[in-house]
């Protein structure tokens, strides 16, 4: 049933205002002179360095994404294969796959800090804390950390200003395409993540909360994370609109595609043509400052079928 967005539209908007306060970064100088840097990371992990790292390698290609828009990419010694935007990231030097990246290839690039962190890395996280180097987990759940992410690389690379102009950008963009949507009734969708095993976005992912910024309704939101989903269970929902991205089966995806899948051929949303696949997936998969070309995105999509 489709309702007027209100209280969870105006919630999720302010809490997309404010930055993950418990998560802030802070600096104060040491009795040495140095800086001492302080913070929790997303992982929970204590980090405390004596000074900020001019040698930085990034498994993470958001953080990549999020080192070039603070204008910090000197500060980039290395990068996974997966770092493929901007163009510029293409030009440094590679220490293997994102699930699988080369711990002798990181150690030799001396870092002072590696950004990662994601648990599929888990084996040379740990050998890396093992040896004494850093490693900083900036990967979003959400928009507010998103924000925050963005202000812990400004923090460690020196480069604050250029950090508060991205986030401040990004709210302004929110606050538009909020405004755009205050007065529209939230459309039904189901965003599909993967499709054998069949997965989607649940509620306490920043695609959830895409979805409702953009005027939708997440009609998987009554699971948590990044969940396995019935087929049986999608046609009792029987959303209105589907999103997706090409990358959602080893195949290319398309609207035809998903239209002619018996998975959802029974959809009216299928039936209608009312598919959305997103134009750049990494948009969309990453949690970084491109995340609101996701939204604006999905958001005329939403608004071209009511």
């Amino acid at each position: 049933m489709r309702k007027k967005i209100s209280i969870l539209m105006a919630a999720v908007i302010l809490m997309v205002g404010l930055t993950a306060c418990s998560q802030k970064p802070s600096e104060q100088e040491a009795q040495t002179g140095q800086t001492a840097i302080e913070f929790t990371d997303f992982r929970g992990n204590e980090i405390k360095l004596d000074q900020h790292p001019q040698r930085i390698v990034s498994l993470s290609p958001t953080s990549t994404e999020v080192m070039f828009a603070i204008g910090a990419q000197d500060k980039l010694v290395g990068v996974t294969n997966s770092c493929d935007y901007p163009q510029g990231a293409l030009e440094i030097e590679k220490v293997g796959d994102f699930s699988g990246p080369n711990l002798e290839m990181i150690i030799n690039l001396k870092p002072d800090v590696v950004i990662g962190g994601t648990y599929i890395q888990e084996d040379v996280i740990k050998a890396l804390f093992e040896l004494g180097i850093p490693v900083i987990s900036t990967e979003a759940e959400n928009v507010a950390d998103i924000f925050t992410s963005i202000e812990i690389l400004g923090m460690l690379s020196q480069n604050e200003d250029n950090a508060k102009k991205v986030i401040d950008d990004m709210k302004v963009r929110l606050e538009e395409i909020a405004k755009k949507v205050k007065n529209s009734e939230p459309v039904p969708v189901f965003y599909v993540v993967w499709k054998d095993p069949f997965k989607t976005a649940g509620n306490n992912t920043f695609i959830n909360e895409v979805l409702t910024l953009a005027g939708g309704e997440n009609v998987a939101s009554d699971v948590e994370g990044w969940a396995d989903y019935s087929r049986e269970e999608l046609i009792v929902k029987n959303p209105y609109a589907l999103v997706s991205s090409s990358h959602s089966s080893p195949v290319k995806e398309t609207v035809e595609s998903f239209v002619s899948d018996p998975l959802f051929s029974e959809l009216e949303a299928s039936q209608a043509k009312r598919v959305h696949i997103m134009s750049d997936d990494s948009i969309i998969a990453r949690g970084g400052p491109r995340i609101v070309d996701a939204i604006e995105e999905i958001r005329v999509s939403l608004e071209s079928w009511k």
